[in-house]
């Protein structure tokens, strides 16, 4: 069985000319080798997928040499389907051209998070220094997770946001244009036209990290095209409780609710509050991602927010890397009907839209996008204690 191009995790990495690729090529296979996760495959039995860690895999990273011609092109054929077969899941190749050399890497998304990519990534550097890359706990974490869902956290867990999100009338996403069984994955980037230091005395004041913000935003926006104040929808947590997980390559993030009654006299600095105590909540409850446990809300789909950081400006200590990007994939399907992804590092800084174009117009997701913009831009530069949502979406609305 092949999967579709959503599930992959591809990334070309340019090579600074004076970079030694045999070295390199060997710290890939060293930094690869230490997490289990990345030697493993998917196995079926009795109709059932699980994940088996084959140290005997015999991984190979050769430096290629070839033309800046032939080098492209294989960069641009790179990114396949995955087969889930017993094949391994993880893929690279090593490439000396004329005039630049380039490493690509694709991984499989269901062994390997985004915090899990820039792990290896640092391990890999790491590696080439001649550090000791620290032990993966991956295979533990996950059986101790498996035997957590029999426990009586994990029912508490699921018990709070039952109580707290399963009840009727919260809008969670964008009417869609199009009735259709379809699903084709499109993006939009929109760049912000404020700087992230604007951003910082908001998040300190309340309490709100990196996501805060933007969560208000999103909120805002779809009450904004939907004409509702109830408003629910997902953010991405990267699962990372422990120094283990910070320390393994697998995949543990978790979709966590947020659900906001966005009245038109709550103050800005309420619903900051607000914010933040569902996020802290969130994740003392972060055993389970609650409505993959559930399916969906109602039969509807939910709007997941996803902060996706700077990976791809990538600077390191050993002079081997000029910069890295994440390779075009061809077009396929869609996780979600639409996900907000904030893109926040020195080269770009904005949202990215991930959308079912089979539902809809490109034109409806720009809009969206828009407002989301204008709506962080209204937010940092209010009066958060005397600015309430009405004159938000008011602004908004003109």
């Amino acid at each position: 069985m092949r999967v579709p191009f959503l599930h992959h995790m591809p990334v070309r990495f340019n090579i600074l000319p004076s970079a030694d690729l045999k070295k390199l090529s060997s710290a890939i296979l060293t930094a690869v080798q230490a997490h289990p996760s990345i030697m493993s495959i998917i196995e079926e039995k009795d109709g059932s997928y699980y994940l088996k860690y084959r140290p005997e895999t015999a991984f190979t990273f050769p430096v290629e040499d070839m033309t800046d011609e032939a080098l492209e092109k294989a960069s641009a054929d790179f990114v396949k389907p995955f087969d889930l077969s017993g094949e391994p899941l993880f893929r690279c190749r090593i490439i000396k051209g004329e005039s630049k050399s380039i490493v690509l890497m694709d991984i499989y998304h269901v062994i390997c998070d985004g915090f899990s990519l820039m792990k290896l990534k640092d391990d890999i550097g790491s590696a080439f220094a001649g550090e000791t890359i620290v032990e993966d706990w991956n295979y533990q974490l996950l059986k101790e997770e498996a035997e957590s869902r029999s426990s009586e956290k994990f029912r508490k867990d699921m018990e709070f946001f039952a109580n707290r999100y399963d009840n009727p009338g919260w809008v969670t996403c964008l009417k869609p244009d199009h009735e259709s069984d379809g699903n084709t994955n499109s993006r939009i980037f929109l760049p912000f036209d404020f700087k992230q230091k604007e951003t910082a005395a908001l998040e300190k004041k309340y309490g709100l990290g990196k996501n805060g913000v933007y969560l208000a935003a999103t909120a805002l926006a779809i009450a904004s095209c939907s004409n509702s104040e109830d408003i629910m929808f997902t953010w991405t947590w990267h699962g990372r409780s422990d120094a283990r997980r910070m320390n393994s390559v697998g995949f543990f993030c978790r979709d966590l609710p947020v659900a906001l009654h966005l009245k038109r006299g709550l103050s800005l600095s309420a619903l900051f509050e607000d914010i933040s105590r569902q996020v802290s909540e969130g994740i003392s409850h972060g055993s389970v991602s609650y409505w993959e446990e559930k399916g969906s809300y109602n039969g509807n789909e939910l709007v997941c927010f996803l902060y996706q950081g700077d990976f791809y400006e990538y600077h390191d200590a050993e002079d081997v890397v000029s910069d890295a990007g994440e390779l075009q994939r061809p077009a396929g399907a869609g996780y979600n009907l639409l996900d907000v992804e904030l893109l926040d590092g020195k080269d770009a800084f904005g949202i990215q839209l991930s959308y079912n174009a089979e539902k809809y117009e490109r034109q409806s997701i720009e809009s969206f996008g828009r407002r989301f913009c204008n709506l962080c831009a209204l937010m940092i530069r209010s009066d958060s204690n005397t600015v309430t949502v009405g004159d938000i979406l008011s602004d908004i609305a003109k």
